[in-house]
């Protein structure tokens, strides 16, 4: 049977993995804003040609409205 010092023991250990796993997930996140921010200039140039081409596509199949399709036209830069 488990004394209750090792119990609590083992709460802190399990306290302290959880705390570690959060702040590797925040750093995770963090990385992939980084990775956002140095994309060549070249990248973002046809990241967002392609967003245009999708946004054009689903304005002519009927997936979304004038309104939403201008509004998504004008934040890549259209």
């Amino acid at each position: 049977m488990m004394s209750f010092k090792d119990f609590l023991k083992e709460i802190d250990e399990q306290e302290t993995e959880m705390k570690l796993n959060e702040i590797n997930m925040d750093k995770v996140e963090l990385m992939k804003k980084v990775k956002t921010r140095s994309e060549t200039a070249e990248a973002r140039e046809a990241r967002r040609e392609h967003a245009k081409k999708a946004i054009a596509s689903n304005f002519k199949k009927g997936f979304i409205s004038k309104e939403v399709h201008d509004r998504q036209m004008k934040e890549q830069g259209e």
